[in-house]
């Protein structure tokens, strides 16, 4: 969700062994790849990298309409800017 990349977040991922958790650093972009050590399938246990999926919901509640158009009046990033934030 867009509030687990930008605040960061502890996900359950499944893994072959099992669903691990997965710590999302905040400000984690999507496409990003995030390394799980030894929960490969190579032998030896090579490493599993999962990739970010930053989806966003497709209907909103009036609160969450609400609250995103606040963040989007306060907030100073752009994303067509590649330094990202602007003062």
């Amino acid at each position: 969700a867009p509030w687990e990349a930008a605040l960061g977040a502890e996900i359950e991922v499944p893994t072959l062994d099992g669903p691990v958790l997965l710590t999302v650093p905040a400000g984690t972009r999507s496409g990003r790849q995030l390394r799980l050590r030894g929960r490969g399938l190579a032998e030896g246990r090579s490493d599993l990298y999962a990739i970010v999926h930053i989806d966003i919901p497709t209907q909103l509640t009036e609160a969450e309409r609400a609250l995103y158009l606040e963040l989007a009046r306060m907030s100073h990033f752009n994303p067509r800017n590649p330094q990202g934030n602007t003062p």
